[in-house]
């Protein structure tokens, strides 16, 4: 629960710091690191007890619109392997209550079981929630 409470604090703290600049901004990952609160405080005192690793990739435009990445990380180590999935699954769970929302479909809400058919033979269905 600690770990998934930083991993949101994180990224949302860099996903609102940077939607608002127009160029790249140097070590933002540690000025976000600095702004810290009573359990980010705790998890950064300790961070190998926690075995806290971050990796953040900003995306900004050149004038010619094209993308412009700048990565940050923290305590990153080839040797420790690093869960990515956790990156897709908070943004991939706040757009579907969104589209929950817009939807406004009656008794369809987000305690409703969700089933997953599958379209060839290499996918497997589930059928339970």
């Amino acid at each position: 629960m600690l770990k998934r409470y930083i991993f949101f604090t994180v990224i949302l703290a860099a996903f609102f710091s940077c939607s608002q600049k127009k160029t790249p901004e140097k070590n933002l990952l540690e000025k976000i690191l600095q702004n810290r609160d009573g359990v980010v405080e705790q998890v950064m005192e300790n961070p190998e007890k926690y075995r806290l690793q971050i990796i953040y990739t900003q995306i900004d435009r050149d004038s010619l619109n094209q993308p412009v990445f700048s990565t940050s990380s923290f305590r990153a180590d080839e040797k420790e392997y690093f869960y990515p999935a956790s990156t897709v699954k908070f943004p991939a769970a706040s757009l579907a209550l969104e589209k929950l929302n817009r939807l406004g479909t009656p008794h369809l809400n987000r305690d409703t079981p969700m089933f997953t058919d599958s379209a060839y033979s290499r996918q497997s269905a589930v059928y339970a929630d």
